[in-house]
This record gives structure tokens, sequence and C-alpha cells, in this order.
């Protein structure tokens, strides 16, 4: 019998590293990298939220969703192997915002947690936190640290949705025209600006001509793009209805791509680019039926875990462009970013930092990361080394291991053959 409270903190991580001969690392302290390099004055992180990485033309996707995103990896550093720590935004965005594993499966941050905005602050810069995910808000803490927080899709807004089963009407342009008008607020103070889009997530509903740019003349039979249809098609989709709600997706993907390349322009027109460190990521992937559901939440497979990764350095800051193809969490942001900014005062943090891999110092990160599901009767937690992915699932009552699942991942990337002997690996 496992206990619900020791479910992350030491059981079902620790008895899945097991199987493959590893173990979470102890906590290290944050210290400042060996290498010389000069430190950003900004930092700007955007999350695309649901963005699944095997998505993006960078990742190898053939269709053109993010040709923009793709010319800022070109110049930038990119992380191809990065991942989650919760195939769900409030355990995984928790997790890198406090570079800590999550320890329960908590929907707040609590008031004692010292958050990345929280280092920035007392180092002196000026924070901000633009959010479009209703849990991303100060209704859940999630603005400690942060100066400034404008919400776009409040918990308030959430709940009316869920009763009329009406799907939100998005705010990205003002949110941009917000961010804008607040970093020229601050004029030369340093800042830190965390954007939180919840595109491409559902509602697949952009404007034209995104809304229709690879989904023309496909079949869509019961989808619509609309999130209460996505809820209803969760587990049942079939595969051109799966196909369809992925092109919609799709173009949300490729109109998030384009106020991206919005902000970066005029980040240069400006002359702010040159001083600012831009980061590129996801809090989680999104699924479209490759092992029997849609959305997120609900596995641990990789494309509900696997996220896009690009830190694109100020020019001159001896920080450069490159690619990694090592293992690497969501949670080691905080670190890095505590030593890029040589930020003081940093608590001892379950991540550890990228620069070596930045800096050409090591081709290696960690041999192992872990990750979890956190959906209500469908837990699900993981290990993976860059070879091997080791999967427990417990039962309804969320109390006992229902089963488990081995890959090889050099064999078999998409994960269709367990090899451990319990279950099909699909759900």
């Amino acid at each position: 019998m496992i206990s619900r409270r020791s479910l992350l903190k030491v059981g079902l991580w620790g008895l899945a590293s097991s199987q493959l001969g590893c173990w979470p690392e102890s906590r290290t302290g944050v210290s400042a990298a060996g290498a010389s390099f000069e430190a950003p004055k900004n930092c700007l992180f955007i999350v695309l939220d649901a963005a699944a990485a095997r998505h993006f033309q960078s990742w190898g996707y053939g269709r053109e969703t993010t040709p923009n995103i793709a010319r800022l990896a070109d110049t930038g550093f990119i992380f191809r192997n990065a991942f989650s720590q919760a195939a769900e935004t409030v355990p995984s965005v928790r997790s890198y915002l406090t570079g800590q594993y999550p320890q329960d499966i908590r929907i707040r941050i609590n008031d004692n947690e010292f958050t990345l905005a929280n280092a920035f602050q007392q180092n002196g810069f000026k924070t901000a936190l633009f959010s479009e995910n209703p849990y991303i808000t100060p209704t859940f803490n999630y603005n400690k640290g942060f100066e400034v927080n404008s919400s776009y899709y409040t918990f308030a807004a959430l709940k009316r949705t869920k009763r009329d089963r009406t799907d939100v009407k998005l705010e990205s342009e003002k949110l941009h025209g917000d961010v804008r008008d607040w970093i020229s607020s601050v004029r030369d103070s340093p800042w830190f600006c965390y954007i939180h889009h919840l595109r491409p997530h559902a509602p697949y509903l952009p404007p034209e001509p995104f809304a229709t740019k690879f989904s023309k003349g496909l079949s869509r039979g019961r989808a619509d793009g609309s999130a209460y249809t996505v809820r209803t098609l969760e587990a049942s989709a079939t595969s051109k209805e799966a196909a369809y709600l992925a092109a919609l997706y799709d173009g949300n993907l490729s109109y998030s791509d384009a106020l991206v390349a919005r902000l970066i322009e005029w980040l240069e027109s400006t002359h702010r680019l040159d001083d600012t460190l831009v980061i590129l990521a996801a809090d989680h992937g999104e699924a479209f039926m490759q092992h029997g559901w849609l959305q997120h939440g609900t596995t641990t497979y990789d494309e509900m875990i696997h996220v896009p990764l690009i830190l694109k350095f100020p020019a001159g800051s001896g920080l450069g462009r490159g690619k990694s193809f090592a293992q690497v969490e969501m949670l080691d942001l905080f670190p890095t970013l505590a030593s890029a900014f040589g930020l003081s005062g940093i608590p001892t943090l379950d991540g550890r930092s990228l620069l070596p891999l930045v800096l050409g110092e090591t081709e290696v990160h960690k041999d192992h990361v872990f990750t979890f599901a956190p959906k209500r009767h469908h837990k699900s937690f993981a290990v993976r080394t860059p070879k091997q992915k080791y999967i427990i699932n417990l039962d309804p009552t969320e109390k006992q291991v229902e089963s488990r699942e081995l890959y090889d991942l050099d064999a078999d990337r998409l994960e269709g053959e367990n090899l451990a002997g319990e279950g099909c690996g699909a759900r």
C-alpha cells in the first residue's frame, strides 16, 4: 500500500528510478560558472502553454508552424531534449518557478516558497507577470515576487466557462501591448518579465489566416477545436478527428509564433534585444491520441512531457548560439538564471545550471529526469534516461501500483512496445 502523502516525496519516483539504477541527485547550491561571460541586463521568459516540442520546426516537424521561433533558435541555444516535471500546468510551473521537484500535488504556491521572481526582485530587478492561464494568477499566489501582474483569463472566468461550456476569448494582442508598455515604463532599470500564453492550448481557435492554415480540406468529424469538444473527445477521438484537431492546434501554435516574432522585433527596434536574455519554453506538451488520449495531464509519454527550450543570449554576452542533445529538466532554469545573472541569496535548489552546456564545458547534464502526470484516476510517474523510460501507473484508488511500463527509447522512440510485460502501454 502506498500512502498518498508519500507519492512524490519518497515513493513512486524512487521506485521508478530504482528500476533504471538511478536516483534523484541530492540538492546542491547555485554557484557561478567558471568561464567568463557578461551577465545579461534583462530577462524575458515566454511560455507557450501545451506546446509540444515535436510540433516545432526546430525539432523536425514537417509543417511550417514556427518559422519565427526557428530563426530565434538558429541565433540562440537550443536544448533538444528538455522535459517538464509534470504533464500539466500547475505542478510544472510551480516546479520551474521554485527550482524544486513537486513534493505534493498542490495548486497554490505557498507563502514560504522562494520563487524565481523573488530572486530577481531581491537583486534589484523590476518584475512583472502577464498570464492568460487562469491558474497562473494571484488567485493561486503565482504573482509572488512580481511587482506587476496582469491576468487575461481569470479563475472566475474559468468557472463561468465550465458552467456554460462556452470558449473564452483570449486577449493575446492586448497582453503584448501591455508587455511593451511595461518594459517601456521601467526605462533603464533591469527587469524580469514572465509571459504565460494560453495558446496553443485548447481552445484551438486562432484568428485567420491561422485558423485554416493547416486544417483546410481535412475531415473534421465531431471535432471543431472548442475546449468543450476537445474535452468530450479526450479518450474517444478517431484518427481523422485527432488529425483535424492537430491541424487546428498547429494553427494556434503558428499564431503564437507570430506573436512572439512581433515582440522580438519590437525589442530589436527599441535596442533592448542586445541587453536581454530571451527564453522560449513550454510548461508541458500535448497529445493527439498517440497513446489513446488527447490533450495532457494523463500520461508521462513524451508527447505530453517533451518541451521546447531555447535561450537567446544577448550579442556580446559571450554566451552564443548552439545546441545540446543532453537531457535537461525545466527546473534547471532557476539555477541557470541565478548563475547567468549573478543572483545572490538563492536557497538550495533541485535543478542544475545549464551554463556548462551552453559554454561547451560538457556535453552531459543529467543521466535521468523525472516527471509525473497528475490527472485524477490516471496518475503516472516516470523516470527517463537517454535510452530508457520506466513508468509506474496507479490504480483508480491512487493507493496501489496498477501497472509498470518500460521502453527502449533507442529502438522505440514513440513508446509503442512495453518491455515490462504488464499491459500494452497504450491506455
